[in-house]
């Protein structure tokens, strides 16, 4: 309580400078949380492998920047951060020698971007429909009839969601089990419900990095 605090240190130099002191505490606590995630992050650990390829640019040291941008890739297709994979594709394809401009490597290059942008549009795809039915969801509970009942059976007629098989990485597989869950919600078939809730937890259980360190952990 500001008040307060200004009474009980009235005679201190901060008391005068509140707002000041206020946000720079504030700023300290942030930087001592970043800190402290820093060190387990799967983030973190993704800057600091794209920093590393950097500096191994910068000094001219390209067999190490190849194998460094080797390993960063692996780890970041099995933490399925497909943004931060495009950013190494793009690294990787700065220095292609003359002779491989339009050979395999620079073909090579261009299939693996088509491939993680598709990925990241189907990641997409599957969150525009969880939030469709989510927001009907939350407005009407469980259908009623009318207007919510064509939005569910347009929603549950779309390939996405009758095929487990368009679902290209376990982040959409996720996502499709959740919209399982979602409609049968919706429906009321609270059984189905739970199978698909319990499909999610498979999934995350089981493979565990591409859902590390989300905000919706």
């Amino acid at each position: 309580e500001e008040n307060k605090l200004k009474g009980k240190y009235k005679h201190e130099k901060f008391a005068k400078h509140l707002a000041f002191t206020k946000n720079y505490l504030y700023s300290l606590i942030i930087k001592s949380q970043a800190a402290y995630i820093s060190e387990r992050s799967v983030d973190s650990r993704i800057q600091l492998m794209i920093t590393e390829c950097k500096i191994l640019f910068s000094k001219a040291l390209f067999g190490q920047y190849f194998r460094a941008i080797r390993k960063a890739k692996v780890f970041f297709l099995k933490h399925e951060r497909f943004g931060y994979y495009l950013q190494l594709l793009d690294m990787e394809k700065v220095i292609i020698k003359k002779e491989e401009l339009q050979t395999e490597k620079s073909e090579q290059l261009y299939k693996e971007a088509a491939g993680t942008l598709e990925k990241i549009k189907n990641m997409f795809d599957y969150s525009i429909l969880g939030s469709r039915v989510l927001l009907s969801y939350r407005e009407f509970g469980t259908s009623r009839g009318g207007k919510q009942d064509k939005e569910m059976e347009e929603i549950a007629t779309n390939p996405l969601v009758k095929d487990i098989g368009l679902a290209l990485s376990l982040r959409a597989k996720e996502s499709f089990y959740r919209l399982q869950e979602l409609i049968n919600n919706t429906s009321g078939d609270y059984d189905k419900s739970l199978a698909a809730l319990e499909m999610r937890r498979k999934i995350v259980i089981e493979n565990p990095e591409p859902f590390r360190d989300y905000i919706i952990d």
